[in-house]
């Protein structure tokens, strides 16, 4: 084995940088909800402030993305609240 130098690191400042390069898994299951629940927000403003303006087929696609967004959100909280 090779004797190399010991580049002084601190302990701290590693733990630090291998905490924020692989998080653990609820922050990833967390960001993942963000996420989600951010395109429920958008999809629910934009039937709610432009819902007078579209057309039946565009609020059809608005409607159905904003139940399959809610139901991936419930699928998603399930997973969480098993681990």
């Amino acid at each position: 084995m090779m004797n190399t130098p010991n580049i002084g690191m601190p302990r701290p400042m590693a733990v630090m940088g291998l905490d924020m390069m692989a998080p653990k898994r609820n922050v990833i299951a967390d960001m993942v909800m963000v996420q989600i629940l951010s395109m429920i927000l958008i999809l629910l403003g934009v039937l709610l402030f432009k819902g007078a303006t579209l057309n039946t087929e565009q609020a059809t696609v608005y409607l159905v993305a904003l139940m399959l967004s809610i139901t991936l959100l419930g699928a998603v909280y399930t997973r969480i609240s098993r681990m």
